[in-house]
C-alpha cells in the first residue's frame, strides 16, 4: 500500500466538504473532487484486500 494514500484521502475528503459548503453537488469542481476521491478509495480498498487474498491462498496450498 502506498503510505500517502490515507493522507491524500483525508485531505480530499476535507476539500470536498468545503466545496459542498460553497457549491452545489452538481458543480463541476465538486463532481471532479468526488470522482477523484472515489478513485483513491477504490485504490486503497484494493491494496488492503489483495494482501489478505494472498494469505488465504497460501494457507490453502
Amino acid at each position: 500500500m502506498k503510505k500517502w494514500l490515507p493522507t491524500k484521502i483525508k485531505l480530499l475528503r476535507k476539500a470536498l466538504h468545503i466545496l459542498l459548503l460553497l457549491k452545489s453537488p452538481t458543480n463541476k469542481y465538486v463532481v471532479k473532487c468526488s470522482q477523484e476521491l472515489d478513485k483513491l478509495i477504490v485504490e486503497y480498498q484494493k491494496s488492503i484486500i489483495k494482501p489478505k487474498r494472498n494469505k488465504v491462498k497460501s494457507k490453502a496450498a
